[in-house]
This record gives C-alpha cells, structure tokens and sequence, in this order.
C-alpha cells in the first residue's frame, strides 16, 4: 500500500486487461512506491474547458505532457507517468 503520492504510474489501456492484470500484481509486489491502472476514460471530457479558457501557454505545455501519455497509451496500449516534483511527466 503507497501512503502519499507514487513515484511511478502505469496506465494501462482497456483492450488489455489481461496484461494489466500480469504487470498489476507483479509491480505492486516489488516496487512499492509504483501504481497499475486500467484507462476507463471514454470520450474527450475537456473540449469545453479549452475553449472557455482561451490561449495559456502553460495549459499548452500540460496539454501536450497529456497528448504524449494518449499517443503512448494507444500505440502501445500502455503509459509511464513519472513523478517530477508535484506534476507527472509521460
């Protein structure tokens, strides 16, 4: 069990519960301070937000940490989100 914030998170796509379920129980067990999850996200849920916002360049920067993780989840199925800080970086 991780008290505070991981080091490391693994987000796993849905098409692939059977290797979440492999990499869940082995990581866990050796690395502590790491956290297995299963992407349930459906559907693009920040469209709004964007266009009330307007132009930031620091929500640019984030935006694109966040497209680096969705490009990796879906060509690979599976993303690295390291912690640097209070942020996660793909």
């Amino acid at each position: 069990m991780i008290l505070g914030r991981p080091d490391t998170i693994i987000v796993v796509a849905p098409e692939l519960a059977s290797f979440y379920d492999f990499v869940k129980g082995r990581q866990e067990a050796e690395y502590g301070n790491m956290v297995v999850l299963l992407d349930r996200r459906q559907g693009e849920r920040r469209r709004a937000a964007l266009q009330a916002v307007g132009d930031n360049r620091r929500l640019a920067d984030r935006r694109a940490r966040a497209e680096a993780a969705s490009a990796s989840l879906s060509v690979l199925g599976f993303a690295f989100l390291h912690r640097e800080g209070e942020r996660y970086i793909a």
